[in-house]
């Protein structure tokens, strides 16, 4: 029986999609991060989002929305300045995550949300996720799984051994990113988004192809359970 971890096959609504979403974070919040493959089968194409900030540390980002869709079962994609592939190494226990690209670093993250100027860095990383215990779901097209990631994160010319909390969501169907504030990524809110101290920030724009923009607001958070991303829509123009 082919496991829920791979692609599925598309549904028959032009906004469905599948994704693969991984957070992760030093227990210190000295830095964290999170990637996130997206494929459109209906839109021919992929995205691809790759983030890593923390406390005094500014934020740097790959975000792709025009990439080709894997050209195998394998979750691999290449662009200009991109390859990443996220692997599942053995379903619903360890997965590993390669990335060589090129971002943006931000002096001011919330820059991310308008022209995405910045200076060019390189991003990589070579990491492995590890669960906790089995998924949990989510909802019937949706599921999530806590663990340890583990491995080298390379952010401009600065190498960081990385070990650190993580969870992990796997989805597929309809999201509409631009319909109202009440939609989102298809990743688990933390109910506690509000409480904790703020680290860091990650905004991401998501853009729809007839010019809608949402800004998702991703924060990088200490809280009483420990350091770990939230996001909300901050807005939807």
């Amino acid at each position: 029986m082919r496991s829920a971890e791979h692609p599925h096959p598309p549904g028959a609504d032009r906004r469905w999609s599948e994704w693969w979403h991984f957070d992760f974070a030093a227990p210190d919040g000295s830095v964290g991060g999170f990637l996130r493959l997206t494929l459109l089968p209906h839109d021919h194409v992929s995205w691809y989002w790759a983030y890593v900030a923390g406390e005094a540390r500014p934020l740097v980002a790959v975000r792709h929305h025009d990439v080709e869709l894997p050209r195998t079962s394998e979750l691999v994609v290449r662009a200009d300045g991109l390859w990443a592939s996220v692997h599942c190494e053995t379903p619903d226990e360890h997965w590993s995550m390669g990335l060589e690209a090129f971002g943006v670093a931000y002096d001011d993250p919330y820059e991310a949300w308008g022209a995405e100027r910045g200076e060019r860095t390189p991003l990589g990383w070579d990491l492995e996720f590890e669960a906790a215990g089995p998924p949990s779901s989510v909802s019937d097209t949706s599921y999530a799984q806590d663990g340890e990631m583990f491995g080298e994160l390379l952010v401009g010319r600065e190498r960081i051994a990385f070990s650190g909390d993580a969870r992990r969501t796997h989805g597929w169907g309809t999201v509409d990113w631009w319909a109202d504030a009440g939609s989102g990524s298809g990743v688990e809110e933390v109910a506690e988004r509000g409480a904790g101290a703020v680290l860091a920030v990650a905004p991401v724009r998501v853009e729809a192809a007839d010019g809608r923009v949402t800004g998702l607001l991703r924060e990088l958070r200490r809280t009483e359970v420990g350091v770990a991303w939230t996001e909300r829509i901050a807005h939807t123009r």
